[in-house]
């Protein structure tokens, strides 16, 4: 994936800039606005209907703090928010240079999203669930047919694969240490109860020589860390 530039959209810096610093003016401004409005509208309400009853001024105060500032204020920010929102929105759609400013923030987003999932931190904070969920995008990216197990009674398998009629099952882990030779045996054993074709096992964290020297000869494929990130970068 190519790094994303201004010029790929027919943007200049200044125009960049400019797109930016009045993403949010508008709402901003009109929210501020209508809540000014809703203040003096609620208050002068509440104002004149106790003038009318002859209420003491500390309850005339007091309403017109309470409804004015209160109801009014949120009233009007809420009104003037939405109306700004769907001005903003309305002049996204209308003119060019918003909507090539919007491509490229969104093509910046993924490139940065990409970039930072071909970094060796990146794999390595990823946790249990999380570290599976990502495995799963990846291959399903690589145009595997892919299935997360239920996050209960998973039997050793985290996910379901299939490519070229072929059925694999993976088990993921993201263990701080190397993993050991019991696990590769109970995922041999869970390959043949479960009748696959080949087995995976991912590690962030490698594999002990035991491991490597019992997977020989057997369908069982071991993933470190570093060919992930390999297969992270095929992806464009």
């Amino acid at each position: 994936m190519i790094k994303t530039e201004l010029s790929q959209f027919g943007l200049t810096q200044e125009q960049h800039d400019y797109c930016k610093k009045r993403e949010h003016v508008l709402p901003g401004r009109l929210a501020g606005i209508f809540t000014v409005l809703g203040i003096l509208y609620f208050g002068l309400i509440f104002y004149r209907e106790t003038i009318s009853r002859r209420e003491s001024i500390i309850t005339t105060i007091a309403a017109f703090l309470f409804f004015g500032l209160i109801a009014g204020g949120a009233c009007g920010f809420f009104v003037g928010g939405v109306i700004g929102m769907g001005f903003y929105v309305i002049r996204k759609r209308l003119s060019p240079l918003y909507k090539r400013y919007e491509k490229y923030c969104s093509a910046k987003t993924a490139y940065e999203i990409w970039w930072a999932r071909n970094q060796k931190e990146y794999w390595l904070s990823l946790k249990g669930l999380r570290f599976e969920a990502e495995l799963a995008r990846l291959y399903a990216q690589l145009r595997f047919k892919v299935q997360l197990t239920p996050r209960t009674a998973d039997k050793g398998i985290d996910i379901f694969m299939n490519k070229d009629n072929k059925s694999i099952i993976v088990q993921c882990k993201s263990h701080a240490k190397p993993v050991g030779p019991h696990v590769v045996r109970d995922l041999y054993g869970t390959l043949t109860s479960a009748g696959a074709d080949e087995a995976i096992l991912a590690s962030v964290s490698g594999f002990t020589t035991g491991v490597k020297e019992f997977v020989i000869g057997k369908p069982i494929k071991l993933l470190p860390l570093e060919e992930i990130i390999e297969m992270q970068r095929k992806i464009l």
